[in-house]
């Protein structure tokens, strides 16, 4: 007993901070539930997650299996995600945390380094990591670097109010990011932007991919058979899948376009598309498609997976991801992933499945005639099976929860 309780008094505090946002209902609380999984292997680190703007009337505390669970609700009268309203939840938090205790504060959102900034402050023995899952002009500009860099390069009288913004906003995450002890991206490209546009010296960061625990069912070709069938599916009908968010970001619109090509040269195939958002627009672009294009909505992570189980390619068309987790479950159940260069998703994709996206006025374009090639090409070649077997080869080298824990511990190890 009084080797436990010298072991816990050697051991550090960890606080993972996390925000009841629809980025935490996806990639960011995938993120979240993997570092939780990562670090209740290792016994180095109190653990301690940090809820922010959480439904809760008041701030709860509570333990789960051996975690400490801070939920912080909305602080109402205040402007939101401003100096005064993160200066509010510090001053929460300070009642929580121990004063002399060695600590790690590890953000996932730039914007909540305003924060951190304050804990610093009161706490100088700790430690400030983030981890950056998006910045937001990457969204806004639908992944163009190009604009991106005309518009730091620009007089301030030459830039617009939208162009000012996004300057604003740069402006300010640059020093956020400049403050911090570690830096965590989840590509080779993010890294790039750092060193080039933020002025981070590269020896502060860490490229850290995003892992998943190995869940796959890979079924035989009789059992896929089966499968369909049970869902209601036609056993002879090839199927392209796509999961995501329905936004123009993931570029859905491109994928419709180019999947009427495909039928024009292959009949038994459907369009699955799985994920949420504004079907209005797209429905639209969908007159003539309806026997062919299936929409199921968000569903659950077993009937995701029982999606992935039966698909015989993946398409991601999008102009902006990190290190996605959609795609690393395709590459875990060994689906041949087609998608675009885009910032972090072209290096999930290999070279000859990729869609270079190009950039032009500012602009991005995208070549459809590309992906309905590749779709097609893929959907009548006989070498589905190297393919998936590559793809599942690539999810247990880069894409595996042990290969995300190992590194993420020895990055806290560093610090």
């Amino acid at each position: 007993m009084e080797e436990r309780i010298k072991n816990i008094a050697e051991m550090k505090y960890l606080y993972l901070f996390n925000n009841e946002s629809r980025a935490a209902q996806y990639g960011i609380g995938t993120y979240i539930r993997q570092m939780i999984s990562c670090l209740k292997r290792e016994d180095v680190y109190l653990l301690n997650i940090v809820n922010i703007d959480s439904a809760d009337k008041e701030l709860q505390e509570e333990y789960n299996d051996g975690i400490r669970y801070i939920n912080i609700p909305a602080i109402h009268g205040i402007y939101r995600y401003s100096e005064r309203y993160y200066k509010n939840i510090a001053f929460l938090l300070f009642q929580y945390i121990e004063e002399e205790a060695e600590c790690i504060f590890h953000f996932n959102y730039i914007h909540h380094l305003l924060l951190a900034k304050r804990l610093k402050q009161r706490f100088r023995n700790s430690k400030i990591i983030v981890t950056i899952h998006y910045f937001n002009w990457c969204s806004t500009l639908q992944g163009s670097i190009s604009y991106f860099c005309s518009i730091l390069w620009k007089d301030v009288k030459e830039r617009n109010s939208f162009e000012a913004n996004i300057f604003k906003e740069w402006l300010r995450d640059k020093e956020l990011l400049q403050s911090v002890d570690r830096i965590i991206c989840l590509s080779e490209v993010t890294k790039k932007l750092l060193v080039e546009y933020y002025d981070i010296v590269d020896s502060r960061i860490s490229l850290i991919y995003n892992g998943l625990q190995d869940e796959a069912q890979i079924l035989s070709k009789e059992e896929i058979f089966l499968k369909k069938k049970q869902m209601y599916f036609r056993s002879n009908e090839q199927i392209i899948l796509f999961v995501g968010r329905l936004d123009v970001v993931k570029g859905i619109d491109f994928l419709l376009e180019a999947f009427r090509e495909v039928l024009n040269q292959i009949s038994n195939v459907r369009l699955l598309i799985v994920g949420d958002g504004e079907y209005e627009e797209i429905l639209k672009r969908c007159t003539g498609l309806w026997g062919k294009v299936t929409f199921t909505g968000k569903v659950s992570k077993s009937t995701l997976y029982e999606f992935y189980q039966i698909a015989d390619i993946g398409v991601m068309p999008s102009f902006h991801e990190q290190c996605s987790y959609v795609g690393i479950e395709m590459l875990m159940h060994g689906i041949p992933l087609i998608g675009t260069s885009a910032i972090g998703l072209g290096e999930m994709i290999l070279r000859e499945l990729c869609i270079d996206l190009e950039e032009k006025d500012d602009m991005v374009i995208f070549p459809v005639d590309k992906l309905s090639t590749l779709m097609i090409n893929m959907l009548v070649a006989s070498s589905k099976e190297k393919y998936a077997l590559i793809e599942r080869q690539r999810y247990k080298e880069r894409y595996s929860l042990d290969v995300m824990s190992e590194s993420v511990l020895e990055c806290y190890e560093n610090l």
